[in-house]
C-alpha cells in the first residue's frame, strides 16, 4: 500500500470578502493551506470565520476575494452558522497554486 504525502506550499492569511452569485454577501478572515499533493497536483482547503454579514455560507457558488484581489471559488465541508466558523476547499478550476494564473 502506498501513502499519499503532502507538501505546504504557502498559507494564505487575511481579510477578505465572500461572493455569492456575484454580490458580496459577508467580510471574513481567512487562513488557506495550500499542498502538493503530487508532481503537478494541488489543493487548497483551509478555514473562513465570518466578521460581518450573513453568516450561513451553506450553500453554493461561492468565492473569497482575498486581500490581493484574487477570486478562489469553495465549497464548505463543515461548518456552522452560529459559530460562524467553516472549513472550506478548492470547489473550482481557480487555483491558488504557485504559478496558477488567477481570475
Amino acid at each position: 500500500m502506498t501513502t499519499q504525502s503532502s507538501r505546504i506550499i504557502n498559507r494564505l492569511t487575511g481579510r477578505g470578502e465572500v461572493e455569492r452569485d456575484g454580490a458580496i454577501i459577508c467580510e471574513v478572515d481567512y487562513e488557506i493551506i495550500i499542498s502538493q499533493i503530487t508532481t503537478g497536483k494541488w489543493e487548497a482547503r483551509g478555514r473562513l470565520r465570518v466578521l460581518e454579514g450573513k453568516r450561513n455560507l451553506i450553500g453554493s457558488d461561492l468565492a473569497l476575494i482575498l486581500k490581493d484581489g484574487r477570486k478562489w471559488t469553495f465549497v464548505v465541508t463543515n461548518g456552522n452558522p452560529v459559530s460562524a466558523l467553516y472549513l472550506v476547499v478548492q470547489a473550482g478550476a481557480d487555483s491558488l497554486a504557485p504559478g496558477a494564473s488567477s481570475l
